[in-house]
């Protein structure tokens, strides 16, 4: 229950910060909601069950206090961050290009007073960040993390192949998605897409078209995709490579050889470029905005790579569970490390049901073992398929 509920709270409020963004812009708010709500990016993250990459709403809200040129857009800025860093950069981006563009009023404040907002916003998205970074940072500087190292090391090839991205399934429509998707009895299938929408895209170009002003956002919308290629190009299933076997570097490998932040699910980084796209979208149709909701939601769900209808997963706690003997002590749930894919995090589900101690942190497998007992880890890593 607390899980659905969970979903539709992100799905409600992203609806809600669309609609905000789109009006602020000028638009009707609908389409805006439409097309943020049925995104396919939007659909595998709920389909892969990543809860924090779900929480979108942050950006076009702070898209929306920016363009008002509201005190509270930090707040915004500093909710994303929160939510996850991919989203953080997205709405800082987004607050930052409207802030200095003086929001979208008639009005031109002078320079100052653009920066000033700006680095209020700034200050209280920071503040409202700061206990949460300082939380994670020191559980990094443990034996045992709660999340793993996110230092750039250069190369990791699982990391980076399950999470690379084709630039062409930023505008592919159909069956096709970001990475070769692995399905076996053992591993749930991973489904990535950063797909803008053929026909939100087209809409928005008319916006642009229409409201010249709102080139920064462009600017934005462009970063935003490039960086969610990520570190090295990927192309047809294979890094590309140069003559003499290196591999292509993009702008986001540059970014992390100097940050040394390994931010490797930087597909996520398109959540801003999707949000800019429908409230422009929105702005470029005005009141005829309405029309086009229905088209839109059609190609998300039907058209566009999709995970629709949505899985559903049964809520029943395995009678094996039920079996044991009402001592209290620990279970350790094999096999853990089965390959791609999160299929065995339904472990963590079962914990909050049967209440017994287990030996997971966040994930369950090697990785996201709390213990450093040998055994335990060689168990681990002998069901790993």
């Amino acid at each position: 229950m607390a899980w659905n509920v969970l979903l539709t709270l992100e799905l409600t409020l992203c609806g809600w910060a669309a609609w905000l963004f789109g009006r602020a812009l000028g638009g009707r708010g609908w389409l805006a909601a439409a097309a943020l709500t049925t995104t396919p990016l939007l659909q595998t993250e709920l389909w892969n069950g990543v809860s924090e990459a779900c929480w979108l709403a942050p950006i076009p809200l702070a898209g929306a206090l920016a363009a008002r040129r509201s005190k509270y857009t930090g707040v915004a800025i500093g909710l994303a961050w929160l939510a996850t860093p991919y989203h953080g950069f997205g709405a800082t981006g987004l607050g930052a290009a409207i802030l200095l563009m003086g929001g979208v009023g008639d009005e031109r404040p002078p320079w100052a007073t653009r920066l000033k907002e700006l680095a209020l916003a700034l200050v209280i998205g920071a503040a409202l960040a700061l206990p949460q970074s300082i939380m994670l940072k020191m559980s990094v500087d443990t034996d045992a993390p709660f999340v793993n190292r996110p230092l750039w090391d250069g190369f990791n090839e699982p990391s980076m192949r399950t999470n690379a991205v084709d630039p062409r399934s930023l505008f592919m429509p159909g069956d096709f998605w970001s990475r070769e998707t692995i399905d076996t009895p053992l591993s749930s299938p991973w489904k990535h897409t950063p797909y803008l929408g053929l026909g939100v895209l087209a809409l928005a170009v008319v916006g642009f078209v229409r409201s010249p002003r709102l080139w920064p956002l462009f600017v934005v919308a462009v970063s935003a995709a490039v960086a969610c290629l990520g570190f090295f190009l990927w192309w047809d299933g294979a890094w590309v490579r140069g003559e003499n076997g290196e591999l292509l570097k993009l702008p986001f490998g540059f970014f992390a050889d100097w940050t040394k932040l390994g931010l490797v699910h930087h597909l996520r980084f398109v959540g801003v470029a999707v949000a800019i796209l429908a409230a422009v979208a929105d702005r470029g149709l005005g009141r005829l905005g309405v029309i086009a909701v229905p088209f839109v939601i059609y190609e998300h769900l039907q058209l566009a790579p999709n995970c629709w209808p949505l899985p559903v997963s049964p809520a029943q706690l395995p009678a094996v569970y039920s079996a044991l003997p009402d001592d209290g002590r620990a279970v350790i749930d094999l096999p853990a490390d089965s390959g791609y894919g999160n299929r065995t995090n339904r472990f963590l589900f079962y914990q909050a049901l049967h209440d017994r101690p287990v030996p997971w942190t966040n994930k369950v497998g090697s990785m996201g073992a709390a213990s450093m007992n040998h055994a335990l880890r060689t168990w681990v890593l002998l069901s790993k398929k």
